[in-house]
């Protein structure tokens, strides 16, 4: 393994608890919980709702969904199965780590067990509210402080939100790549430390942007040019 450390950092998904096949090593696609009707009908016993950001009620969530309890990695599906798949063939080479912004929980790591739910983000008011109450920003800038590359891999609004919170500025250190549409870009042109590429359709890699970033994580590790 490459002595490299690379830091992803990528939102939730709608789309949650994937069935894992231990026997073929697979996991599908997931469903939205709200339409499992033994976690609904199991909720309703208990005089509960769907989980969505009220987290002041998690003791309470979790004593009776003790069986849907998992890790973050292995609770999202959808778009997200992208991300941890491409963290898993990274993983063959670099020493990789996985955080993703919750809408209920804020900054999560991988393996950070958490229930299922229904909250997402969609808006900029939604990002303000989530920083005031777990101050992700500076959890992330943290996350990556110690990575040699970080991975950005959100839509435009998260990064838009980043830009306003000098996140990008306190990172001009570091290496990033960024996946993103175009709206983004002429935000980070000043910053030479950052690779655009830009995100195809609703996929958050995208195949040609990840064998880009192969190609840019093989390049320094025998070159000590960044570019």
């Amino acid at each position: 393994m490459i002595i490299m450390k690379i830091v992803i950092l990528t939102e939730e998904s709608k789309v949650k608890f994937p069935p894992i096949d231990t026997w073929h090593n697979r996991i599908g696609r997931g469903i939205n919980i709200k339409n499992d009707q033994k976690f609904v009908e199991l909720l309703r016993e208990n005089n509960l709702k769907v989980p969505s950001n009220d987290i002041e009620l998690e003791n309470e969530y979790r004593n009776i969904l003790y069986n849907y309890i998992r890790p973050a990695n292995l609770l999202f599906a959808g778009m997200f199965s992208e991300v941890r798949h491409f963290a898993e063939q990274l993983s063959k080479n670099y020493t990789v780590e996985t955080f993703i912004l919750s809408g209920r929980y804020g900054l999560l790591k991988e393996t950070e067990p958490i229930i299922p739910y229904s909250f997402h983000i969609e808006t900029l008011t939604d990002l303000d509210s989530l920083n005031k109450s777990t101050n992700f920003c500076d959890k992330m800038k943290l996350a990556a402080k110690n990575a040699d590359y970080i991975i950005l891999l959100f839509p435009e609004r998260f990064n838009k939100y980043l830009v306003q919170n000098k996140f990008f500025l306190e990172l001009s250190d570091k290496k990033l790549i960024i996946v993103c549409s175009n709206d983004i870009k002429k935000e980070i042109t000043d910053f030479y430390n950052i690779i655009f590429l830009k995100r195809q359709g609703v996929a958050r890699i995208g195949e040609i942007n990840r064998i880009k970033i192969l190609d840019i994580l093989k390049k320094n590790t025998t070159n000590d040019n960044f570019l």
